[in-house]
């Protein structure tokens, strides 16, 4: 009684018996491998890996790697049919074992999720489920919920991945519509940014240019004539097919464009 316990893994023998010290003092084996001065463990990592974590002397990667001679004695060595073993320091080693195991495979999984949304997002069949599962499935034939759908408004600012699987659709449901906007500008109160949040005009309401617009700024041109190409086979009853063809570039090659 009142006398301090230490332990290490050198206090073990061969046959998982106790040693004693060089003075005589028997060295125990509580579990808990509390030693003089040291700082609790993080409870974060005990249930991965029951190893107890001291913060003198900086980062884990600082302490060198006896944790993996330790672990090469358990599984391979002397120690391997030992029980109730101290825990080891947390130190370079352990950091590794747990990177390599635990954080390794976790970033792989998150990255495969990420290729795998990335690889289907912008596929026409993605946005055929989402909008059949929404209200599509309206437009088949032959159930008690059959009913017709009209495409209020849509549009797009350029020819993207959006607008060609969403004029496919629209062809392929034989969908009517109305196109947004005709008028080459706007009053608006303020604008959105690329994250979706919005910006008050601070002096009130002003006339901004529309890009989605079918004219130009004068009323007269065409302000992008791939728009009206792909539009054009929607209007015919049954649609016809969109012919998925690059826009013409009005910047660089002017009135051959039309319109």
């Amino acid at each position: 009684g009142g006398r301090n316990i230490r332990m290490s893994d050198e206090d073990y023998s061969d046959d998982g018996t106790f040693d004693t010290d060089e003075e005589g003092a028997e060295v125990l084996s509580t579990g808990s491998s509390i030693s003089e001065g040291s700082e609790p463990d993080f409870a974060c990592f005990r249930a991965f890996v029951r190893a107890k974590v001291k913060h003198e002397g900086g980062p884990c990667c600082f302490k060198g790697t006896r944790s993996l001679r330790l672990v090469k004695e358990r599984v391979f060595g002397r120690h391997w049919r030992s029980q109730r073993l101290p825990r080891p320091e947390w130190d370079c080693g352990i950091c590794l074992i747990w990177q390599l195991f635990c954080g390794l495979p976790a970033f792989l999984i998150l990255l495969g999720v990420l290729w795998y949304y990335a690889l289907n997002a912008p596929l026409y069949k993605a946005l055929e489920d989402e909008l059949d599962s929404k209200w599509g499935f309206v437009l088949h034939d032959g159930n008690d919920y059959t009913a017709p759908v009209w495409m209020g408004e849509f549009g797009a600012g350029q020819k993207g991945t959006y607008w060609v699987n969403f004029v496919e659709y629209l062809s392929k449901r034989d969908l009517d519509f109305a196109y947004w906007p005709l008028n080459a500008d706007k009053l608006a109160e303020g604008y959105f940014d690329d994250w979706g949040g919005w910006h008050p005009y601070p002096n009130g309401a002003q006339w901004d240019e529309d890009t989605y617009s079918i004219l130009d700024e004068d009323y007269y041109t065409v302000r992008a004539p791939w728009r009206v190409l792909d539009l054009r086979p929607l209007m015919d009853s049954p649609a016809g097919a969109v012919m998925n063809s690059q826009p013409c570039q009005r910047d660089v090659l002017g009135r051959v464009c039309g319109g």
